[in-house]
């Protein structure tokens, strides 16, 4: 009893701490590392691993063949997988986390006449938590084409994944936007308030203080085009209902003009 208890100690507690603390330490560098995240981790590469190991067992007696079609199959999935990851699972949350940063933390919390210090690691982190705020706003939301485009690779899944699709229609436009909240307050900051020849002190203020208006702008005229969007759509069905009787023809039959020769 007592050795089977050790044995499953070490397999559940040991190995999956000391591997997730060993890929931690080659990925970030050394530091302190949360023993939860190493553990985690660590589950979920030995996991991995053993579906990997059961999948091997499950293709070798049904020749070479099959288990090479099946890797390269296996293969081909898990890259498309990590390059849609890449994009929706580190570029997106970096992007979001730092937008959310310029936004709200930088002027809340850093003074004018110091320079703010930013950690990308930080803020991936606080832009995956967003993220996940924002897929659900956009699963409960309106429809439209993002939604719709959300909805299509839940269904999809692993098994089934579409690398253009998610990059076409939800990847390119979410960095896309992404990226101008960010660079244009920055141009405009940087490259364009110099040019009236301000003063220092005014540029920086300008700096620091752009990205909560900018925000704050665009959301307003995206909340207003909304609301003129859904009157026009309340507009057009209270006519419809009001003065149009059908929308179908009924008992149509277009009549044939023949010819006597």
């Amino acid at each position: 009893m007592t050795v089977t208890i050790v044995l499953v100690s070490i397999f559940l507690l040991t190995v999956p701490v000391m591997t997730g603390r060993w890929l931690l330490k080659v990925w970030l560098g050394p530091g302190s590392l949360h023993e939860l995240y190493t553990a985690a981790l660590g589950i979920y590469i030995l996991w991995l691993l053993t579906r990997v190991g059961v999948a091997l067992l499950g293709w070798l007696p049904q020749g070479r063949n099959v288990v090479r079609e099946n890797i390269l199959r296996w293969t081909m999935k898990a890259g498309k997988f990590l390059i849609a990851f890449t994009f929706i699972g580190i570029i997106v949350p970096l992007l979001l986390g730092l937008l959310f940063e310029m936004v709200f933390i930088i002027p809340l919390r850093v003074p004018l006449n110091q320079s703010p210090v930013y950690f990308l690691w930080q803020d991936w982190a606080m832009g995956v938590l967003h993220t996940k705020i924002f897929c659900a706003g956009v699963l409960l939301g309106p429809n439209g084409r993002l939604k719709r485009a959300v909805e299509q690779i839940y269904h999809d899944g692993i098994q089934n994944i579409r690398l253009g699709f998610i990059v076409r229609r939800v990847a390119s436009p979410i960095i896309t936007i992404l990226l101008l909240l960010i660079c244009v307050p920055y141009i405009i900051a940087i490259g364009i308030i110099p040019m009236f020849g301000v003063s220092d002190v005014l540029q920086n203020f300008i700096y620091r203080r752009i990205y909560p208006y900018m925000v704050v702008a665009c959301v307003f005229v995206t909340v207003i085009a909304f609301q003129f969007r859904q009157v026009g759509q309340l507009f057009r069905h209270i006519r419809n209902d009001k003065y149009l009787v059908g929308q179908q023809l009924v008992n149509y039959e277009p009549q044939v003009v023949t010819t006597n020769r």
